[in-house]
């Protein structure tokens, strides 16, 4: 009950800082990009210390639940190599977007990344299925749900609403099939959703998750190429892995 009380959080946050902690006019001053950063933040906050909770306050044990305990460099080439199609074919075929901002690279990537793997991801799905006991599949479904709506944002029509939420949530389906299929290790899906969300910063791919055309086609090829080599590391038993003593 922790874990989607949790997930939940995001709405019951607004309105206890609108009108317990600013006020509503004030905090309708705080520039929109401002107030998504605290809320995340909060929210961030409050999965790693209910994670650490759940845990009997071990921090040894959270980091293994959160599956943060697993090769990072290792695993950041692999998701770069699989990530490279989006990335060199938007900037040689659509060119470097001119209004780049070192912001945009820090929040929409790394941060929309580690945000979103971790509490998404690794706190939702992973501690469903690894603490509570969940099946897999209802654990992916809730998370994703709530991953797809939280994107809606994006939308100027109710059609285009649709399509983000189909599209969003279809991914987030397909990073916690990593970070299951990767044997619980958050960083590969969390550096293919930082790499993958720099390619959208960094190149002229669209206004949106929808993309264009050509940055569809470098998504589509960064997906399959994701999938053939989590196949190949599996049939080979050499997906980067410790023992996690986590069941």
């Amino acid at each position: 009950m922790a874990i989607l009380f949790v997930a939940s959080l995001n709405y019951m946050l607004k309105y206890l800082l609108a009108y317990i902690v600013f006020g509503v006019e004030e905090y309708n001053k705080i520039p929109a990009d401002t107030r998504n950063i605290l809320i995340q933040s909060l929210i961030f906050l409050i999965s790693i210390v209910t994670t650490w909770a759940l845990c009997s306050f071990s921090m040894g044990k959270a980091t293994i639940a959160l599956g943060l305990n697993k090769p990072v460099l290792q695993t950041m080439l692999w998701a770069l190599l699989c990530a490279s199609p989006m990335l060199i074919g938007g900037i040689i075929s659509l060119g470097l977007n001119n209004s780049i901002a070192i912001k945009d690279i820090l929040f929409a990537s790394v941060w929309a990344g580690v945000f979103e793997e971790l509490v998404f991801r690794a706190f939702i799905t992973g501690l469903l299925v690894r603490l509570a006991g969940w099946h897999i599949i209802p654990a992916i479904l809730i998370s994703s749900l709530i991953f797809g709506w939280g994107h809606i944002y994006q939308a100027d029509s109710a059609a285009e609403a649709i399509t983000i939420f189909l599209v969003t949530g279809s991914a987030g389906i397909g990073f916690a099939v990593f970070y299951w299929l990767w044997k619980w290790n958050i960083w590969f899906p969390m550096f293919m959703h930082i790499f993958m969300n720099l390619s959208f910063v960094i190149t002229n791919m669209g206004t949106n998750v929808l993309l264009n055309n050509s940055g569809n086609i470098y998504r589509i090829i960064t997906i399959v190429s994701a999938i053939i080599l989590t196949i190949v590391l599996m049939r080979k038993r050499t997906l980067p892995d410790f023992n996690t003593g986590t069941k």
